[in-house]
């Protein structure tokens, strides 16, 4: 039953985005526009895939900022500990922790012979499945 309510708080917080004061709806918007542009930079296919890249970047972020309201609790500091969040995010840093966890998976693959790019999906699953379940973000080469 708390988990539904935290999981409930933590909706209304993104769904109310449009509240947010305009230093956080920006900073939101730019720390999602830097990690898509990592994304970008970093793929070997850059083509056409520039609204993916803002897509799973939001997609990130807002897993972040659900963790970072549900730490916070129901209503009281959600606007400062998404603000905290926001500031505090690298996303050089973040796109670097699932580039070693893609590789530790390589590592530990039977089938070394798939693609980069399931390697690089399957840590980012485990990133995302791990915000989301309000873990750390460090992934296990076995999980």
């Amino acid at each position: 039953d708390s988990v539904r309510r935290m999981r409930a708080a933590t909706a209304t917080a993104f769904e109310n985005a449009a509240a947010w004061p305009s230093a956080l709806r920006a900073l939101y918007r730019y720390r999602v526009h830097e990690l898509a542009r990592g994304m970008w930079v970093a793929s070997a296919e850059q083509r056409d895939r520039t609204l993916d890249y803002w897509l799973a970047a939001e997609q990130h972020l807002r897993l972040l900022g659900e963790s970072a309201a549900r730490t916070a609790g129901a209503a009281f500091g959600q606007e400062k500990a998404l603000a905290r969040a926001f500031e505090a995010f690298s996303p050089t840093d973040y796109l670097e922790q699932i580039r070693k966890a893609a590789y530790q998976l390589w590592e530990t693959a039977e089938n070394q012979h798939q693609s980069a790019l399931e390697f690089w999906l399957a840590a980012e699953r485990q990133f995302m499945e791990s915000r989301a379940s309000g873990g750390s973000s460090t992934v296990s080469p076995g999980a």
